[in-house]
């Protein structure tokens, strides 16, 4: 999947989510954080393609052990916090 992250300012694991400022990340997982730039560490899986219509401000994919990794991507255009619950086989 690709996102666009403009001004990407690096992450900030000690700063509260509450005091982010756009761009920034507290938490950023198999990529290459050097001269300011997000790179993936192994390049692209997949190209996936979101509903557009204003800025995607959450993402989510549900079902991770899905063979089909372009299926089941949540967006929505609020800050979402998005949970797994207690499901069997989810």
């Amino acid at each position: 999947m690709r996102l666009n992250v403009k001004n990407f300012g690096g992450m900030k694991p000690m700063r509260s989510a509450d005091l982010l400022l756009p761009g920034e990340a507290q938490q950023a997982t198999n990529v290459r954080l050097t001269a300011g730039e997000l790179r993936p560490l192994n390049g692209l899986l997949a190209n996936v393609t979101l509903t557009a219509g204003g800025t995607i401000k959450s993402v989510y994919r549900f079902g991770q052990a899905l063979t089909s990794i372009t299926q089941y991507w949540f967006q929505s255009f609020t800050d979402t916090d998005y949970v797994k619950g207690p499901v069997a086989n989810d």
